[in-house]
Order: structure tokens, then C-alpha cells, then sequence
């Protein structure tokens, strides 16, 4: 008897969502979409969703403000009318304070008198909260930031315990005194530094250990993606603050481009996402692999080609899933998606179903707002109310044979809690197959017929047994007969959890021709 069956084993794409190799030079570990689906370093998981958390603001949330005095922590988000106390769970009530323009950007301060959050938006005068107390500063109001309008800031930084600002429209930066969160504002033209021209947009600080000593740097940031970087103590005196360097980094996405990430900076830019450390040390020609979003870099830059001027751009960690989350802003305060790394692998992979107008990381929870509330993500098993929906298409993959094959079966080994809708497909030769094999898949005493401590009746009620490998079963999926197949998975399902860790198929040989 001739053999024509052949068996054959894949791990699921745990090297993430490839955007930049061609169809034909993928490993079989990628993956050409991979929406929801969360890539660790043995398994593809599904992600958790969101719930709605603080409601009923007046007006279009905008971005997130977080105040930390020592001892309290509260999290509000602004619209364009007000800001909002979001800390806790339900209704929000009135506004804490009054605006014209929720695009705020604020910086937590503590001097003599007290922890205080300091935020400007370049429209409304600058906002100081103490904890209790909101004022809106100006050079009359107590306390008072003279020499500057306050309402003309639209940036802030804290570097070396001096508040810096960013004056909007301009290429002028302003800093206060040593420790102090009011008083006379001194000029900072950085103007001359630039080439290009364009705009002073944000500022950071670099923390760099030389080998030497323990360098800190400031950086200024133009919207024609020039950077300059500055050293020392006293701004006002040329021996203890010097120019070190400027440079062509790109041009950013969004007004708050960078995030500290681990000893380093990360940058958002139109290009893709890199580390300062990268570009700053690099004496040769840039090296694209070495941009985070190099993996991406196709799907990156055509996103920001098509949404760059939206407003919404920004960055998200979240430690407790090792996940870096960019936002894209595809429609202002109304749609996004978001590009996902896994901090360990570097592996990518795509969320929809958040849109959001801003991320915020509060007391170790992410959270997001849109429209009139705000939610809480990384949570439950829907979207606030609505099914997760994951897909993934494999890479396309020979299985090491040479010779024209028919899927004849297939059979993912996945753990299970709950239940979910799994179609499952395969597309041949680079040319997709609308052919797909659909069923539903429940685990054995999980999802919501598990019993709960306290709740459930003694010697009645059927205990959970969390999430448990389940066996789908060989399946019969509908193929067409070719050299090279990328298996396509598609699942939803508001109750459960998932994760894949290897597929098994069944391959018929079909000759060479």
C-alpha cells in the first residue's frame, strides 16, 4: 500500500505579526494577521477585554490626567468642557474644574508645601492641583507664574528638579526656578539649534550610564523631527548647561512621542518606534532593525501615511502583561486599533475593539477613555458587551515537502475555559479561499457553570475547573490543493478564556504538478 497520508505538527505564530518579509520568506512561526491574539513565548493567547468604568462626563473625553501625592493617587480625564474625577467606579458627578481644551499635558511635582500635579494645554491657563485644590495660574493668581502667559504652554517636563515648558507655535522653551512650582519664568530660545524650522512640540529626559559616570541629558523635540540634547544643571549659565548634540530623528506622531522604557527612551516617530539610545550613539548609517516596529514597519508607516495628523498617537505599558500598546487613531475620540508588542519576544500582534482617544496606567490597571466614560482594560471576557473576535492567518508553509498537497485534516491543541465559535480555513499559494470549517468548542465544567467559594451549594454545585486543554478533534477543512498553505483561525466569544499552543494536520500528497 502506497502511503499518501502524511502527518505534520506546527507551533502557533509565536514570533508575532510579520509586516516586512515577503510571502514566500515568512518562518512558519509568523503570522500575516494576528488581531487579538496575544503572542507569548510558548502560546498564542486571546486577550482579555474591557469594561466600563467611570461614566457620565459632560462632553468628549480627551486625555488622561493622573495626580501621586505620596499618599493618594487619582486619575482624571478631561473633555473639552471640564476635568473629570475617574478614580473610582460609577457615576462621576460634576467637574473638578473648568476648560476650553481637554488636550492636557501634566507633570507630578513635589516642593516645598506640598505634591502637586502641574497641566497645560497651550489654550487654557495653566492648572496646579494640590490634592484638595485646583487654580488656574496666571501671573496674578496665588500662587503665580510670571514673565510667561500660561495659557500659551502646551508642553511640561521636570529635569534636574527645574519644571520646563514648551511655549506652543514657537521654538522657545521656559523654566522656573530650582524646586518651585511658581514664580518668575525665564526665555529658553533654542530657535537658532534648528535648520528645518518648524515648531518646539515636546521635551524629554535620557538617563545614560556612560561606564564612566551616570549622564542625564534634556531633550528638545521639533516637529520637523529634529532633536536637541543638553546637559548640565543651571540654564542660565553656559559653564554648568551645554549644547551636546543635534540630530535628524524623524518626524513624531502625536505631542507626547516618547515613553520611558526600561533604562532607555523610547520614540514614536512617522518611521516607526526606536530607542534614543539607538540614534544618539550610532555614528554609521541608521539601522532599521533596530527600530522596535521593524517586524511591522510595512503596516506602521502605512498607518501613519493615513492617520499621522490625528489626534490620539501615544504609547502604553502595561508590566502585567509585558505588552507595549501604541495607540492609532484612526477617527479623532471615536475609532482606534492598536499595535501590541510583547516585551519579551518583541513579537507583535494587533487589538481592535479598544477604540480609545487615550491610555493611562493607574495603579497598576490600564485604562482608557472615549466618549462620555472611561474603561478598564485587560479585564473580563467581552468588550464591554460585545464579543472578542480574534483572527490569524499562519505564515504560508511547505511542511518540508515538495510536492502539490490537499489539507485533508486538522486539529489545533488549545486550553479552554468557557465557550467559543472557532472557524477554521486554509488559503493556498498566496491566493486566499473563502472555504472554512465552523463549530463551537466548550470546556468541561468551565466558563460560567462553575461554582463560587461562598456562593455555590455544598455537594450540588459543579466546582470550576479552570482553564483545561481541550481536545477539538481531527477536523475536516475545505483546501485547495497546492505547494504552500497558511492556516487560518478565527474564534469569538464573550466568556471565554483561550490559548493555542500547536496545530496538527493531516496532509495528502497530490504529485508534483
Amino acid at each position: 500500500m502506497v502511503e499518501t497520508a502524511v502527518p505534520a505538527s506546527l507551533p502557533p505564530p509565536i514570533g508575532g505579526w510579520n509586516a516586512i518579509d515577503p510571502l514566500s520568506k515568512m518562518s512558519p512561526t509568523d503570522a500575516i494577521v494576528l488581531d487579538n491574539l496575544y503572542p507569548s513565548t510558548a502560546e498564542v493567547k486571546l486577550r482579555k477585554g474591557k469594561a466600563e468604568f467611570a461614566t457620565g462626563m459632560t462632553g468628549v473625553a480627551r486625555k488622561f490626567l493622573q495626580y501621586s501625592g505620596g499618599t493618594s493617587k487619582e486619575l482624571f480625564a478631561a473633555t473639552d468642557s471640564g476635568i473629570y474625577d475617574v478614580s473610582a467606579a460609577g457615576a462621576v458627578g460634576g467637574a473638578v474644574a473648568s476648560c476650553t481644551n481637554g488636550y492636557w499635558k501634566h507633570l507630578n511635582f513635589a516642593a516645598t508645601g506640598g505634591n502637586y500635579m502641574l497641566a497645560v494645554n497651550g489654550v487654557d491657563k495653566l492648572k496646579l492641583y494640590d490634592g484638595s485644590s485646583w487654580v488656574a495660574v496666571d501671573g496674578a493668581s496665588t500662587p503665580a507664574i510670571t514673565g510667561v502667559t500660561t495659557s500659551t504652554l502646551s508642553n511640561i517636563i521636570m529635569f534636574k528638579s527645574r519644571i520646563w515648558f514648551v511655549e506652543k507655535n514657537t521654538l522657545n522653551a521656559w523654566y522656573l526656578g530650582t524646586g518651585a512650582v511658581s514664580g518668575a519664568a525665564t526665555k529658553f530660545p533654542v530657535g537658532p539649534l534648528f535648520e528645518k524650522g518648524g515648531t518646539l512640540i515636546a521635551m524629554a529626559t535620557w538617563s545614560v550610564d556612560s561606564g564612566n559616570k551616570f549622564d542625564d541629558y534634556l531633550l528638545f523635540l521639533t516637529s520637523e523631527g529634529q532633536l536637541a540634547v543638553y546637559e548640565g544643571t543651571d540654564p542660565s549659565s553656559s559653564t554648568t548647561f551645554a549644547l551636546v548634540g543635534v540630530y535628524y530623528i524623524g518626524e513624531p506622531l502625536g505631542e507626547e512621542p516618547f515613553i520611558k522604557y526600561g533604562g532607555d527612551l523610547l520614540y514614536l516617530s512617522k518611521r516607526g518606534v526606536f530607542p534614543i539610545s539607538a540614534r544618539m550613539r550610532s555614528t554609521e548609517e541608521v539601522d532599521p532593525t533596530k527600530e522596535f516596529t521593524y517586524r511591522i514597519s510595512q503596516a506602521y508607516q502605512d498607518r501613519a501615511a493615513l492617520y499621522g495628523s490625528v489626534k490620539g498617537w501615544g504609547f502604553c505599558l502595561n508590566p502585567n502583561e509585558n505588552a507595549l500598546l501604541i495607540n492609532v487613531p484612526i477617527s479623532t475620540g471615536a475609532y482606534s486599533e492598536q499595535l501590541v508588542m510583547n516585551n519579551i519576544t518583541k513579537a507583535w500582534c494587533r487589538f481592535t475593539g479598544w477604540d480609545a482617544a487615550d491610555f493611562a496606567l493607574f495603579d497598576g490597571e490600564v485604562y482608557s477613555c472615549l466618549g462620555t466614560s472611561t474603561y478598564q482594560h485587560w479585564v473580563g471576557l467581552d468588550d464591554a458587551g460585545a464579543p472578542i473576535v480574534a483572527r490569524c492567518a499562519q505564515a504560508y508553509y511547505n511542511f518540508k515537502q515538495i510536492y502539490n498537497k490537499n489539507m485533508q485534516m486538522v486539529r489545533p491543541n488549545v486550553t479552554l475555559e468557557g465557550t467559543i465559535t472557532l472557524q477554521l480555513g486554509f488559503d493556498t499559494d498566496y491566493q486566499s479561499y473563502s472555504g472554512d470549517s465552523q463549530f463551537m468548542l466548550t470546556s468541561i465544567g468551565g466558563g460560567d457553570d462553575g461554582g463560587l467559594w461562598d456562593s455555590g451549594v455544598w455537594d450540588t454545585a459543579i466546582w470550576s475547573s479552570g482553564a483545561q486543554p481541550v481536545t477539538v478533534g481531527w477536523r475536516t477543512v475545505p483546501s485547495n490543493v497546492g505547494l504552500f498553505h497558511s492556516f487560518r483561525l478565527q474564534l469569538t466569544t464573550s466568556s471565554a478564556t483561550f490559548s493555542w499552543t500547536s496545530t496538527d494536520f493531516v496532509l495528502e500528497k497530490a504529485g508534483i504538478l
